[in-house]
Order: C-alpha cells, then structure tokens, then sequence
C-alpha cells in the first residue's frame, strides 16, 4: 500500500514537500518541522497543524492541544512554564528545545539539523551559546560608528553648503546669507541616508544573519530554529529598536534579567542573539 504523500506550510508561507509520511517524520524529529507548523495531504489544500495529526501525534508527546471549533485551526492551550533540564533555562509552555543549550527536549539530545528553510541560511543551534549583554553593546557601539561614517559621507554636500552659507554670512552680512538655501537637495540626501541605515541592518540581518558589528565578535541574530530573520523579522526587529530605546533604554538593558536574553526588539521579533563557539 503507497504511503501518504504530505506537503508543509511553515510560518513565512512557504509550502515544501511532498513526501510521504515516514519523510515526514524523520524532518519532525529533526526539527526541520516544528510543531506549529502546518501540513496537508499533498493533493488537497486541507492544513491543520502537524501535532494534530494521527500520523503524527507520538512524536509530540505532552504538548497539550486544545480541540478546535468549526472552522477554526487548532489551538494549543498554555500551560505553566518549566525550566531545562540540562541547562535551567525558562522555557515557554509547551517548548520542545530549548534555545540557550541547543538540546530537543523530547529526545534529551544536541540538535544539529537545521529546518526546512535552508541549512545555509542559518546556524546550528547546538553550537552556540547566547551572547552577553556586553557583547551585544561592543557590536551596537561597531555598527553605530559604520553607520554615522555612512551617514556623515553622504551628508557632505550638505555641510560644505552650511559652510558657504556661514561664509557668505560673514562676507555680507547675515540679511544677504538669508537668500541663500540648502534647498531640497538637503532633504533628499536625508531620506536617502535614513534608507541606507534601514537597509543597512535589514540586509545584513536577513543574508548574513550579523551585521558588520556583530561578525566581529561572532554573533548571530537568529529565530529559534536557527534560521535567518525574514525581511518582515528584520524590519520589525529595527522598528523594535526605538522601542527598546523609551524609558532610559528599558528595552535593550531588559536582557540582563531577562530569562531568555532577550531585549524587547527580540520579544517582537521573535529573535535571538547567539555566539558562535
């Protein structure tokens, strides 16, 4: 009798497969699926999550799922927090790895796939460990001095036009310099700049998981599979980064105590900083 054939659905839309059940499995307990990702018979577009699958469903022992209404995709109900076994790590409910040591919970064993999302694109999880909280200052403080380098390059035509203007200033008097404009050549070069250090982060983030800063001292910003942030991570990441900045840089000082190592522009971004060993 031929084995089911099986598509899935992981967070960012993407849809891999097919490939029939005992595939299937063997990608679930490499982590290359996870549970709340979604699968569906390859020849129908019927997708339920995949621990709700009869197929499936040893291989997510002790997770508690809710039973769905008409309708409605499966839910799965909160339950206390726990902490790691082997490291003592807080874990969110119904966690199956644990970021901080790399290890399957289900297994007890160093995770060393990567997800379906391209093993390239990412690092092994069971290689790192999370990155300290002045670790992460040294590279800001890296990336800003790159940046304000970038900035001020291109804001030059703007100064040397401030200068002139200062000059004219003191040749004719202050009445006569007040003809003169920056005009809207300094706005443009503004917003240009503005969009160099969006891309800036954006680009780095998403290709090569660190920006410059960060690679100097081996860190990665990383999802909890591993994987590179999406161009949606990343840009939600960078909008994270004012937030963390109200209240006297509450945001970014959070990690300290925090018992994931994460800043508020990680919470929302659902992202990680790690160090490579």
């Amino acid at each position: 009798m031929e084995s089911k054939k099986w598509k899935v659905k992981k967070k960012d839309g993407k849809i891999y497969g097919p490939a029939d059940t005992e595939t299937f499995r063997k990608w679930i307990q490499e982590r290359r699926i996870l549970a709340e990702d979604y699968v569906s018979i390859a020849e129908k577009e019927e997708w339920v999550q995949v621990r709700t699958v009869s197929e499936f469903q040893d291989l997510f022992a002790g997770v508690d799922v809710a039973k769905p209404t008409s309708g409605e995709a499966p839910q799965v109900r909160p339950s206390s927090q726990t902490q790691c076994s082997h490291c003592g790590g807080t874990l969110e409910a119904g966690a199956t790895f644990c970021v901080k040591c790399g290890t399957d919970l289900k297994t007890g064993k160093k995770v060393g796939e990567m997800t379906v999302e391209k093993a390239e694109r990412g690092v092994d999880m069971a290689t790192v460990g999370s990155a300290t909280f002045f670790q992460r200052l040294l590279a800001y403080i890296l990336d800003s001095i790159i940046v304000d380098i970038i900035f001020g390059i291109l804001m030059i035509p703007v100064f040397m036009k401030i200068i002139m203007i200062a000059k004219k200033a003191a040749e004719v008097g202050p009445e006569a310099a007040e003809q003169m404009s920056i005009g809207p050549m300094g706005n443009i070069l503004f917003g240009i700049g503005v969009l160099l250090v969006f891309s800036y982060y954006i680009f780095f983030w998403t290709k090569f998981g660190a920006t410059p800063g960060k690679m100097v001292l081996k860190l990665k910003v990383v999802r909890e599979d591993g994987s590179y942030l999406s161009i949606g991570g990343a840009i939600v990441r960078l909008i994270g980064y004012w937030v963390s900045s109200l209240g006297f840089n509450l945001g970014y000082l959070w990690m300290i105590w925090d018992a994931e190592n994460q800043c508020w522009h990680d919470k929302m971004a659902r992202s990680y900083v790690v160090v490579l060993r």
